[in-house]
């Protein structure tokens, strides 16, 4: 899990790096990888039933 951990902040450190060099095309990099983080966190938390975890009850993935 912490390698994990170490290569996302790698990567991170390493995609903010390349945005701050490159002036002319910095909002087209950042927007895309806006994009990539969102389109990540929206697979990643598909089958929450984000219902339950409002209702305070123990959120579980559905199985559709």
């Amino acid at each position: 899990m912490s390698e994990h951990l170490s290569f996302g902040l790698a990567y991170g450190s390493a995609a903010l790096f390349v945005l701050l060099r490159l002036e002319q095309a910095a909002l087209v990099i950042g927007l895309l990888l806006l994009f990539a983080l969102l389109a990540a966190v929206m697979t990643l938390t598909r089958r929450l039933d984000w219902y339950k975890l409002g209702a305070g009850t123990t959120p579980t993935l559905s199985t559709r």
